[in-house]
């Protein structure tokens, strides 16, 4: 079976190499925190990713 190269959106990518950036980061109570901060927000981020999508699944099917 051949495998399907999808091509990966920038934005895709730029979200991953940010959650590699808090791994990269040296000092343990600072990567703690960094992480926490993005944790406690995440709900929040998670809908704005939800409804974006519904707004544009919505869109496509208008069309």
């Amino acid at each position: 079976m051949p495998s399907e190269s999808k091509e990966v959106p920038e934005e895709v990518t730029r979200l991953k190499e940010a959650i590699a950036a808090f791994a990269a980061i040296e000092d343990d109570a600072v990567c703690t925190a960094a992480v926490s901060e993005v944790l406690r927000e995440w709900p929040d981020l998670g809908k704005q990713l939800r409804e974006l999508r519904q707004t544009r699944v919505n869109a496509l099917r208008q069309n």
